[in-house]
């Protein structure tokens, strides 16, 4: 398997993972750069690769900076199939959909093009296939499952297996149980692991200092 990284590496957004194995290639998360603006300029450029050479699209989440350049790619011309959890699939069309709002008044403002509008989501959406945590979905030689990442509803993390090789995505993890979202699923048998590491200069507060917080708050 051959990895090449095109986003959210030595920076946060953009997250765009492309691995390739003999003729078969697979996308991890297309989505858009951020840096300063909610749309960043590089958000415009043109794919490092050629999206009709993409046979799948695999989704860790719903956020804009996983999923934000998903209709471009479409409208280039990806035509695969994209692949997520049910939940991140319903929350993606709500999100792109009000990314095309933001995205036009700051087109307006910046006197830009548009990447994409609502028609090109409703495109993206009619090839989108919703699945289960578990569940394997096989594009060519690889086969693709997802596990619970615990950061938002329907987030997962990206197991790939290809030429008796495994290689994890996390995508964006969530903390220990809360009770709103289950824990992050331990996956074994990985030899290569891409993780992200936004806050890993740091520890996070105790659950239970959270809740005592939360509850002062709620008593003021």
């Amino acid at each position: 398997m051959k990895l090449s990284f095109f986003g959210a590496a030595q920076e946060v957004t953009g997250s765009c993972f492309l691995l390739e194995n003999g003729k078969d290639k697979i996308l991890i998360d297309c989505g858009l750069f951020q840096c300063p603006k909610f749309c960043d300029i590089r958000s415009h450029d043109p794919f490092p690769f050629d999206p009709k050479s993409v046979s799948a699209l695999f989704v860790t989440h719903a956020h804009v900076d996983h999923t934000g350049r998903i209709p471009k790619l479409v409208k280039e011309g990806f035509s695969g199939k994209i692949y997520s959890t049910n939940p991140t699939k319903d929350l993606a069309e709500i999100m792109l959909k009000d990314s095309v709002s933001v995205m036009a008044k700051e087109a307006e403002r910046d006197n830009e093009k548009v990447p994409y509008t609502e028609e090109d989501v409703d495109r993206v959406m009619s090839v989108w296939e919703g699945k289960n945590y578990h569940e394997s979905v096989n594009v060519g030689d690889f086969k693709v499952v997802f596990y619970d990442a615990g950061h938002i509803l329907g987030s997962a993390m990206v197991l790939v297996e290809a030429s008796g090789k495994k290689i994890l995505f996390t995508g964006d993890l969530g903390n220990p149980a809360n009770p709103l979202l289950n824990g992050f699923e331990k996956v074994a048998g990985a030899e290569v692991l891409v993780l992200e590491s936004t806050y890993g200069d740091r520890e996070h507060e105790d659950v239970e200092e959270k809740k005592l917080k939360l509850e002062r708050v709620i008593e003021q």
